[in-house]
């Protein structure tokens, strides 16, 4: 059976507390390393360096969060499981390569958000037109999400359309 709009959206909670969990731990670690190694000053990074930490400290462990967990035997994320649901393939057997593609696209927005505001600071606060190329992505993308999990029958969102993925009950 498909997941409901309802589950989804409590599994989803679950999870984006896992995430702040971890990004609390990250501003500890963050707090100490500053203060050790620093004297308490956030250290200056251009563009490219403030993706780079971004992406290593903060996108690439979520991304492996929910790629380890949904391509386990289990196939779901602690969300999905306290839930009951899980990430299947549309047809055949879930791979690897489509719980990649599934997390990709699902964290893409995440990541432009980084770059964007990575960005204006680089250009001291002034707003480029890749920021607001960024910014109109950032918000047209999660919300054709949600509408694709509001409006499709099989709750399908964009990144599970890509990568031949659906959301379903755990069977009993």
């Amino acid at each position: 059976m498909i997941a409901n709009r309802k589950t989804r959206f409590y599994s989803m909670i679950i999870d984006y507390l896992v995430i702040v969990g971890y990004c609390l731990f990250l501003l500890a670690v963050s707090l100490v390393i500053y203060s050790l190694f620093f004297n308490g000053k956030i250290p200056e990074l251009n563009e490219v360096q403030g993706n780079l930490v971004s992406f290593s400290t903060l996108l690439f462990p979520v991304f492996l969060y929910f790629s380890i967990s949904e391509n386990s035997k289990k196939h779901s994320t602690i969300g999905k499981r306290k839930i009951g649901l899980v990430v299947r393939a549309v047809n055949g057997t879930l791979n690897l390569k489509q719980v990649i593609v599934r997390n990709i696209v699902k964290l893409l927005p995440w990541q432009i958000a980084h770059m964007a505001m990575f960005h204006v600071i680089e250009n001291n606060s002034k707003p480029t037109t890749f920021f607001y190329g960024c910014l109109i992505f950032v918000y047209i993308f999660p919300i054709a999400n949600i509408a694709c999990m509001i409006y499709r029958k099989d709750r399908r969102a964009l990144h599970d359309l890509i990568a031949g993925t659906l959301v379903m009950v755990k069977d009993q």
